[in-house]
């Protein structure tokens, strides 16, 4: 399933990057996420690794999935968080919870208006993801 989502708001590109960007921050905007941590954390290159679960919804099984996640500075004003699925050999997949792949993901956090006027920066953000929930798969 590929998704995408655009929306725009009035901040700081940094403040947003890092809400985005920290996977301790996600249950501020993510209620389907039962559980998450950083495996790996202030890596080269403004990497890290983190593991998610996802709770059950209706009839789908809990899913989880372990990624590889990259902050990518274009410019002051542009700047990506790219991110992939990842197997690790020390977090196997666990019995009832589905292990979701993801090829390919990430936000897109562009500024369309400066600040001024006393206003802040009109930053757009592009969400996108390329994901195998496995829905199909029932246990």
């Amino acid at each position: 399933m590929c998704l995408k989502s655009i929306s725009h708001c009035r901040g700081d590109i940094e403040k947003l990057v890092d809400l985005i960007g920290d996977c301790k921050k996600k249950p501020l905007y993510d209620d389907t996420l039962e559980t998450t941590r950083f495996i790996y954390e202030n890596l080269p290159y403004e990497m890290t690794v983190m593991y998610q679960k996802h709770k059950k919804i209706l009839v789908v099984s809990p899913r989880d999935l372990i990624l590889l996640a990259k902050i990518y500075r274009i410019s002051k004003d542009e700047i990506y968080i790219m991110a992939r699925a990842i197997d690790l050999p020390s977090i196997p997949p666990q019995k009832n919870i589905v292990r979701a792949d993801t090829p390919m993901g990430g936000w897109r956090f562009k500024v369309k208006q400066p600040a001024q006027d006393g206003k802040k920066p009109l930053i757009k953000m592009t969400f996108y993801s390329e994901i195998d929930f496995k829905i199909s798969l029932f246990i």
